[in-house]
């Protein structure tokens, strides 16, 4: 773990992680029975994430590991904390899957079917406005999902309701989506903590991104994407407007007065 590369340590907030959990994980891995859950969350414009391990069809945590979502506050959305919980995971994975000789596939739940459209789809040459500042950690999470010798499930899971004693519900919640709950209430709930640690306002630098713009050792990309999206955007209106009403471009020279 020590050897890992800077940005897994930037993502992992300096957690020091214990030998008995990592030692539990890997037992797990090699019995093929290991899932997580986890959930992201934005709260005054900062973001934060949670996840834990737990057997497969079992309710016990084994571990829980929450943290802050690194990046500049204007551009935080709730996508870029699920995908933080997500590559958290897979990081964790990564280091450790040299240390399994059995075949295995771990199981992740998300409830951000958002994030897993963008892992599944290849198409993203031209996204979204709110997707375009998160990209790089998608590429990330298809590049680990990629060398990883670890089969990866996504799985779609929606955590439970709050409970409300008037009005129980009518189908109970299952396992997995009680789970979610927890997640969902430690991440909502992480600033809370005077221990927590606050994020940079820099994003980490992901190197499936392969191509970024940095200044003084941080990444700018996010600033970037928005202005060749404003652009786009732009030029798209001139377009529209000159089919539109019929305008000739090269003939405003001879219109506009000297």
């Amino acid at each position: 773990m020590k050897k890992a590369p800077k940005w897994m340590k930037q993502l992992w907030n300096r957690t020091t992680w214990k030998k008995v959990e990592l030692d539990m994980i890997i037992q797990h891995l090699e019995n093929n029975d290991l899932r997580s859950f986890g959930d992201g969350s934005v709260r005054e414009q900062w973001g934060a994430f949670a996840w834990c391990f737990t057997g497969k069809g079992q309710k016990k945590k084994m571990m829980i590991h929450k943290g802050a979502v690194h990046g500049h506050r204007n551009q935080m959305r709730a996508i870029r904390s699920e995908a933080t919980y997500m590559l958290s995971v897979l990081c964790l994975l990564y280091t450790l899957q040299n240390f399994v000789t059995n075949e295995c596939k771990v199981d992740i739940h998300t409830d951000c079917q958002g994030l897993l459209n963008k892992i599944n789809d290849r198409n993203i040459n031209r996204p979204s406005l709110v997707t375009s500042n998160h990209i790089d950690i998608v590429y990330q999470i298809r590049e680990l999902i990629s060398k990883l010798n670890i089969k990866i499930n996504l799985i779609f899971t929606r955590a439970a309701p709050k409970e409300d004693p008037d009005n129980p519900p009518e189908i109970l919640p299952t396992t997995e989506e009680l789970l979610m709950q927890e997640m969902h209430v430690l991440a909502t709930t992480y600033y809370h903590d005077a221990k927590s640690n606050k994020p940079s306002q820099h994003s980490v630098h992901f190197p499936a991104q392969k191509i970024t713009i940095t200044y003084a050792g941080n990444t700018i990309v996010a600033d970037v994407a928005n202005f060749l999206q404003n652009s786009e955007r732009r030029l798209m209106r001139e377009e529209y407007f000159e089919n539109r009403m019929g305008i000739v471009p090269r003939s405003i020279d001879f219109l506009t007065p000297r």
